[in-house]
């Protein structure tokens, strides 16, 4: 990745992006080139143009890796345009060209690791409203980031708990087979990014999301046994076990005491 000066995102989101951008937008020819001195309006106006036609799809290789260094230092700057730069990321990390979605896929992880406590409630709903699209590969592209962003954040993100792990359980009985194994292991990220002491509290939300699931598999069936997809690949139980070993040692030492 591309790293630029962290002084830059002090300067706000328009003045850092167009700094950064200036770096690199002499290899494409395509892409408006800022002048170097702008008030901090015309530089967001400025940034919010730029981005525009950094997203615009298809995404080249170029523009990829132009949003993920200028997401290096816009920052928290990002959190009020995740709108319009995820999903052009999630799509391209479901193209056909390897060089974009390794690209797509290293400026999205870097998208969701600035952003900070501000940004968490646009970022859960732009991956959530992923995980839900009729597109398969968005629907994995997005369940991969539910799992970096768990896996790799910093931030408090106890209380984002319940709806995630729903969502990623009921998502291990979708119809696409990649996406329920790239669910199951972003599932197992996000559970195992919490507390031990906080795992108890969920055993009910996940008992209500597995009966979930399994009703999706049983409208999608005429007969036969019931099987969710997630719960039959190779040691399936694996990213909820921490949860019910946690209830286990409550009880056990419960019963101790």
């Amino acid at each position: 990745r591309t790293a630029f000066s962290a002084s830059g995102a002090r300067e706000g989101f328009g003045g850092s992006f167009i700094r950064g951008y200036s770096e690199i937008a002499s290899s494409e020819q395509t892409v408006l080139r800022p002048h170097d001195e702008v008030g901090s309006v015309a530089a967001d106006t400025l940034a919010i143009d730029i981005l525009a036609k950094l997203v615009h799809l298809p995404l080249s290789a170029f523009k990829a890796h132009a949003l993920g260094a200028l997401a290096e230092v816009a920052g928290p700057g990002l959190n009020f345009h995740l709108g319009t730069v995820l999903p052009a990321l999630l799509s391209a990390m479901g193209g056909e060209e390897k060089d974009v979605q390794n690209l797509a896929k290293e400026a999205a992880e870097t998208v969701v690791f600035v952003i900070d406590e501000e940004g968490v409630e646009s970022l859960i709903s732009e991956l959530l409203k992923g995980v839900g699209d009729s597109r398969a590969s968005i629907r994995r592209s997005s369940s991969y980031l539910i799992g970096y962003f768990f896996k790799n954040s910093k931030l408090y993100l106890v209380d984002e708990a319940p709806n995630i792990i729903s969502t990623l359980i009921i998502l291990l009985s979708d119809s696409d087979s990649s996406t329920v194994v790239v669910a199951w292991e972003a599932l197992s990220r996000v559970v195992s990014s919490f507390p031990k002491e906080v795992l108890p509290s969920y055993v009910k939300l996940v008992r209500d999301a597995v009966s979930t699931s399994r009703d999706r598999e049983r409208r999608k069936k005429k007969g036969g046994p019931i099987l969710i997809p997630g719960f039959c690949l190779p040691k399936a139980l694996q990213p909820l076990l921490p949860i019910f070993l946690q209830v286990f040692l409550l009880f056990f030492f419960g019963i101790s005491a």
